[in-house]
């Protein structure tokens, strides 16, 4: 049997975001963890009410209208673990770096940091 017979396969292209397995390659946060005062309404808000911002974040991460539930929730239970699932969720969603235990570490230690972080990449990548 000739090797014109075979349909033919095409070759993978490496580009900035694929690796030479064709997996995408994760990416670092747009902002800094404590570039957190740069954004000074953000800011100022997720200091006062952090469960604001969470509950924003959810909404805008989950495509659901459900913010309010999303801050009640935020306010009453554990926050550093609803914030470090979040954070995950924004992690995998934008395809970018960290753990969960690193997660769970910015939750636990600068939970307005990591707020305004995840906020400020969200904004980015639905504006971008």
């Amino acid at each position: 049997m000739s090797s014109s017979s075979y349909p033919r396969t095409e070759q993978m292209s490496v580009g900035p975001d694929n690796n030479q397995n064709g997996n995408i390659q994760e990416k670092d946060w747009s902002y800094k963890l404590g570039d957190c005062h740069d954004a000074c309404f953000l800011s100022t808000k997720t200091f006062i009410c952090p469960c604001v911002t969470y509950g924003e974040n959810r909404s805008n991460i989950t495509k659901k209208n459900n913010n309010i539930i999303c801050s009640i929730l935020y306010c009453f239970f554990c926050p550093c673990i609803l914030g470090a699932l979040s954070r995950y969720d924004v992690r995998r969603k934008y395809n970018i770096k960290g753990s969960l235990g690193g997660d769970c570490c910015t939750h636990c230690f600068c939970c307005c940091c990591g707020l305004i972080q995840e906020s400020r990449e969200i904004e980015n990548n639905l504006n971008g």
